[in-house]
């Protein structure tokens, strides 16, 4: 598949772009400033894209000719309000729409699943008051999706250490997995990309650990 990667330059999106190569995808990456990708390990066999996230009309460019999209954006400050990763999917979503792309892999944060007991885990009274406004946002994000008719997947990973890439995250729709709170920045990148093709959890978000 030809799939354009947004936050192509962070933990998640660079092993994006190297596992969705090792797959055999043709992959754009979307970056600020190309320099952020110049030690990247596969460096010479994707496209890079240079722009911002908040120009519609660069991203809609970027979307040209593809055929599905990974995202693994990220806010610079995540103890403040922000709609950033709000308003950057509804430029992804209208991208899309206008060149009529319709699957989409995004990682989102494990605060927007479901508490057992109902209701979004960011908004329980003991939720970390430090990550309520990312999460908050990437919920916003979330919403954006659950309005349209594509082809969506939302990962929501655990704390994510760098680590290995072992294969053995677990997944459940809508709810964190019982286990340990964390899964590596590998193992939700791998199954980020592999979920593009196996298309296994569609229009559902996901809880990945260990």
């Amino acid at each position: 598949m030809k799939v354009v990667v947004f936050g192509a330059s962070g933990r998640v999106g660079r092993r994006m772009v190297e596992y969705a190569l090792d797959a055999g995808h043709e992959v754009t990456a979307f970056v600020r400033h190309p320099i952020e990708l110049r030690d990247h390990p596969k460096v010479g066999g994707f496209r890079v894209e240079v722009g911002s996230i908040r120009e519609r009309e660069t991203v809609t460019r970027s979307m040209t000719g593809q055929e599905a999209v990974l995202s693994a954006l990220g806010m610079p400050r995540i103890d403040l309000p922000s709609r950033l990763l709000s308003n950057a999917m509804k430029a992804i979503v209208a991208a899309m729409r206008a060149r009529d792309v319709r699957r989409i892999v995004a990682v989102g944060n494990g605060g927007v699943l479901d508490r057992r007991s109902g209701g979004p885990v960011f908004r329980s009274p003991n939720f970390p008051a430090e990550y309520f406004h990312v999460a908050n946002d990437h919920y916003r994000a979330l919403r954006v999706l659950e309005k349209t008719a594509l082809d969506w997947t939302f990962a929501c990973p655990a704390t994510m250490p760098s680590g290995e890439r072992t294969g053995k995250a677990k997944v459940e729709v809508d709810h964190m997995p019982d286990g340990e709170y964390r899964v590596s920045v590998e193992d939700v990148a791998a199954f980020c990309v592999a979920e593009l093709a196996a298309r296994e959890h569609l229009r559902q978000k996901v809880g990945l650990s260990y």
